[in-house]
Formats: structure tokens, sequence, C-alpha cells
């Protein structure tokens, strides 16, 4: 209490009060809502699910819900959903096991056979088809590739005699690589042609989620770009189509007041010769009478 004169007990050390009890999440629930709760509705995943430019898994039914109710233009984590052009399918590869437990992930790698649903372990996902690999799955098959492509290059190095021809080759082998690997990837499954900007990281780690950020600011900022060139061109087509239509009409009525010149020149014509035939008609009569 003190009672020396200057100092005053506050509630806080006259009453004692409970500690809020901080909720620490298991590494295995932080995990399984990561990869089997929807990110926005945080409801159990199913069929058909769908996956944004960040990695996070949506049921599609709960984002069209959002994006016709407008909600998702004011969240602050999925304001980069604007349609579903911003969202792609997810095909997973069926677990077998998870028909006989239930406790095992219903997804899997087709090439590894490790189970979807941990941290431990990326999974990578194609735009183009939609199929789902781990990690390690791309760099046991590039190796794989990688190794077959240095042994025929060693075989057809070593049938040549001349060393600098097989320097020159082996430069050449290397670029023809280097261009392959850049053109020439397909899908494990589908064999569909993709590049390494079709591939998304489900779930990324924090530094990896921080580079896609900053990929997805910059593809929005060139969306906005092209859309403003769009936006600049279509006036430029309507002033070009309002320029035909005034020269159509211009032509139009040009054509019209000529023709209307050239009827008024015949009426005036024809006008003109009714009355000189009605008047020699006159002096015929008058002739065939003066002669009777």
């Amino acid at each position: 209490m003190g009672l020396d004169g200057g100092t005053i007990p506050t509630r806080c050390e006259l009453v004692k009060t409970k500690k809020k009890e901080v909720k620490v999440f298991d590494k295995d629930q932080v995990d399984f809502g990561k990869w089997f709760l929807c990110a926005l509705a945080q409801n159990s995943l199913s069929e058909p699910i769908v996956l944004d430019d960040l990695g996070n898994l949506f049921n599609k039914d709960n984002v069209i819900e959002a994006l016709l109710n407008g909600t998702l233009e004011t969240s602050k984590n999925f304001s980069h959903i604007r349609s579903l052009r911003s969202i792609y399918t997810v095909n997973f590869s069926s677990n077998p096991a998870h028909e006989k437990d239930s406790s095992v992930s219903p997804w899997l790698c087709p090439i590894t056979k490790i189970e979807v649903g941990s941290s431990s372990y990326k999974f990578k996902f194609l735009k183009t088809c939609g199929h789902v690999f781990s990690e390690k799955a791309f760099k046991e098959l590039n190796n794989d590739d990688n190794n077959n492509n240095n042994k025929n290059n060693n075989n057809d190095n070593n049938n040549n005699n001349n060393k600098n021809n097989n320097n020159d080759n082996n430069n050449n082998n290397n670029k023809k690589e280097m261009d392959t690997s850049k053109h020439n990837l397909s899908c494990f499954l589908c064999s569909k042609e993709y590049t390494t900007n079709d591939l998304i990281t489900i779930n990324p780690s924090g530094g990896e989620l921080e580079q896609m950020k900053i990929t997805l600011q910059e593809k929005l900022a060139n969306s906005k770009k092209k859309s403003s060139k769009k936006a600049d061109k279509k006036p430029d087509k309507k002033r070009s189509l309002e320029s035909n239509l005034a020269s159509e009409s211009s032509f139009t009525s040009s054509t019209l007041a000529k023709t209307n010149e050239e009827v008024s020149k015949k009426m005036k014509s024809e006008t003109f010769s009714s009355i000189f035939k009605s008047n020699s008609n006159n002096s015929t009569n008058d002739d065939t009478t003066k002669t009777k």
C-alpha cells in the first residue's frame, strides 16, 4: 500500500484478474486448415476446387457467391480475385488409401506418391491443365532428363575427333537444352505443354509468398495498362465510324441532290415537249379548218 505519502495503489495492484488464454494452434491444425478447408469460408474443400495466383485453395461455389455479393472487393487478402478468370480449377490425384482410412489425405502426388496436406512437402500447380505434383517429382524427372541428355552428348562428343569441334558441339547442345527447357516442358500426366510462369506453389511459405505477391502486383499493373490502352483506342474507332457515317451521309445527300436536279430537268423537258406537241396539234387543226 505504501502509506508513505507519495504512492497511490492502482486497481491492477489491488485486484488480480485472470490472464487471457492465448490459443496456440498445432502445426497439424494449421496444415489441415490450409490444405483441406476453403480459405474464404473455412468449410471443407469439395469439388470443384479452385486456386488463386497466391496458392490459396477455395471452393468454387464460395468464390462465385462472394463475387456476386461484392465482398471480395473489400477483402484484405482476396481483393485480387476480381472475376472467375482470377482462379484456376484444380485437378488433384485421388489417394486410394483414403477410401479405407478417412484419416489419410484424399490426394497425393501421382509420381512420388507423397500425400498432400503437410507443410514439409511443397506442391506445384500447373495452370494449363490443373494437375498437382510435388516439388520432388519435378526435381527427379528433370534430373533424369538432364542425365539422359548428358549421356547422349557425351556419346556424340566421343565420336568426334577434334577437340575444338567437341567444344563447339557441347556449347550448341547446351544452348539447345536451355531453349527446350523453356519451351518444351510438358505435364507428366496429360503431356500438355507449359512454361515456368504457369507454375504456382500451393500454400507457399513467407518468403515465397511475398515474391508471389510482387509478381501478382506486376501482373495486375500490366493488365491495367492494357485496359487503358484499349480504352484509348475505342474513341478513335468511334471517331472513325462517325467520320465514315458523315462521309456516307454527305455522299447520299449529294447523290440525292443530283438525282433531284436530273428529275426536275426531265420534268421540265417533258412539260415543254408536251406543250410544244399541243401547240403543233392546234396549228394543224387550224390549217385543216381553213382549207375546208
